[in-house]
């Protein structure tokens, strides 16, 4: 083997790497446009772009797309979960003036700036406290044990939230092109008492799943699923001329958590599936994309079989006896 060297150089390193950095020089911009010429329109159409352009700097979008266009070239497609997280985002005004009322400050929290909130916050309040929820009356609302409900973390106003969804995550609707998908879901792991308090009316039927597989990247094979996790699947259904509010359904194997219509509106009011597709090849007629690295493996192994024959004569040339 030492007087036969086998030389291995991964182009595809490159080759990902340069897509991923020209996509990330030259990226894809949104453009507001005036449904007419009315000064409003064009006033409000330049504000829609400017908190475009704040939320990307906000949420950092350049990495991700990073990661999606890497993702894309490697695995041939890749997926972009836009929803609605209503844990995110400021503080809600409403909360906050209760915060205040709660703690005995006599400030009005809607004459102050952000950083004299943050900074009453930090000196005066310090800890959140716990804000008993009320009825229209004024009476302490009771929740089935009879005791009284207590707010005890900040209530925000929610913020959109971008997640990666990895191609073999995501399952759609078997057709010849996207455009007639129907339907698709996606699949996550949660924690079982996460999940659990987020849907404590379901707790009792949430269990976690017995003998359950997942896909592991690192070392490409399947391993049993930890003991305190399940798996949780989101189903869209898109508006069709059967179905035209849609469908969502969030499930476990042995509990249905969420059932109700599809509130992930586009045009003309109709539900559409919640995430964005990017293809890297897309072949006529079949649905998923295909990868520019399963074309490469032939050249490259040609390229390695020629420098592996230029790096042995070059050892044999150097030999003393020659």
């Amino acid at each position: 083997r030492s007087r036969n060297p086998r030389v291995i150089y991964n182009h595809m390193v490159d080759m990902v790497e340069q897509d991923v950095s020209r996509i990330t020089k030259y990226r894809g911009a949104v453009t507001c446009t005036a449904p007419s010429e009315d000064n409003e329109d064009r006033i409000t159409a330049e504000v829609g772009a400017d908190l475009v352009e704040a939320y990307w700097d906000k949420s950092d979008i350049d990495a991700m797309m990073a990661k999606h266009r890497r993702r894309v070239r490697i695995f041939g497609e890749d997926y972009i979960f836009v929803g609605w997280n209503r844990n995110a985002g400021p503080h809600s005004p409403e909360w906050v003036a209760a915060a205040f009322e709660q703690a005995g400050i006599k400030k009005d929290p809607a004459k102050l700036s952000k950083a004299e909130i943050r900074q009453v916050f930090r000196d005066e309040i310090k800890e959140v406290p716990r804000i008993p929820v009320l009825d229209d009356a004024g009476n302490p609302v009771k929740g089935d044990d009879g005791k009284a409900l207590f707010i005890d973390r900040p209530m925000r106003r929610g913020e959109i939230d971008h997640r990666l969804l990895l191609s073999w995550d995501v399952l759609l609707q078997r057709k010849t092109t996207y455009e007639e998908v129907e339907h698709g879901s996606w699949n996550e792991k949660v924690k079982v008492d996460t999940l659990k308090a987020m849907h404590p009316k379901k707790s009792a039927k949430i269990t976690t799943d017995n003998n359950g597989l997942a896909f592991d990247v690192e070392s490409l094979e399947e391993r049993d699923l930890p003991g305190d996790e399940v798996f949780v699947r989101h189903f869209y259904h898109k508006s069709t001329d059967m179905l035209d509010q849609g469908r969502y359904v969030k499930f476990t194997r042995t509990a249905i958590l969420v059932n109700r219509p599809n509130d992930v509106i586009g045009w003309d009011d109709r539900a559409i599936l919640p995430w964005i597709r990017t293809v890297d090849i897309d072949s006529p007629g079949v649905l998923n994309g295909d990868s520019t690295v399963t074309h490469g493996r032939g050249p490259q192994a040609v390229y390695n079989n020629l420098v592996s024959l230029r790096v042995r004569n070059r050892f044999l040339f150097s030999h003393p006896k020659w």
